[in-house]
């Protein structure tokens, strides 16, 4: 794979985590909301507290998808290891997850194009700003250790 396809894999896994991620958040709101409005329905009186906890699960693959594709579209070392680690859990979701999971782990685990999209990272813009900043001022210290005023002479009585 070139290094055009592994961007392309890169950009449509962020893609596809955003869209798994919305639809995650959107099940764990349907479970909290159905496990309210049938709380009252059923002799179960923790019902809803059940729901809410079972909303959980979803509610954290949500937030692991979001965070892993927006880690992903930036393309750091830490979206490459969250995209594994959702492509791990999302096994479990047969069948569509089955396959975006296994290609997944697959992609940024093994390809070593993809890998290297993550390896060759450009400097950071604090570090660049870091870096114009003491060059400024070493311009500055050279310039007016050039021009010392003179000192003025003291009077002695």
């Amino acid at each position: 794979m070139d290094k055009e396809g592994a961007l392309t894999v890169v950009k449509t896994y962020a893609i596809i985590f955003y869209i798994l991620s919305a639809l995650d958040f959107l099940g764990a709101l349907f479970i909290m909301f159905m496990g309210s409005a049938l709380g009252g329905l059923m002799p179960f009186p923790a019902m809803p507290f059940v729901s809410g906890a079972i909303a959980l699960i979803p509610l954290i693959m949500a937030v692991l998808l979001f965070i892993a594709g927006n880690n992903l579209r930036k393309r750091t070392e830490t979206g490459r290891i969250l995209a594994i680690i959702a492509s791990i859990l999302l096994l479990t979701s047969f069948p569509i997850g089955t396959v975006i999971g296994a290609l997944g782990i697959y992609f940024f685990a093994f390809e070593s194009a993809v890998k290297s999209l993550f390896q060759a990272r450009q400097p950071s813009v604090i570090l660049t700003s870091q870096k114009a900043v003491s060059r400024h001022t070493r311009k500055v210290k050279r310039k007016t250790a050039k021009h010392k005023p003179a000192r003025k002479k003291r009077r002695s009585r």
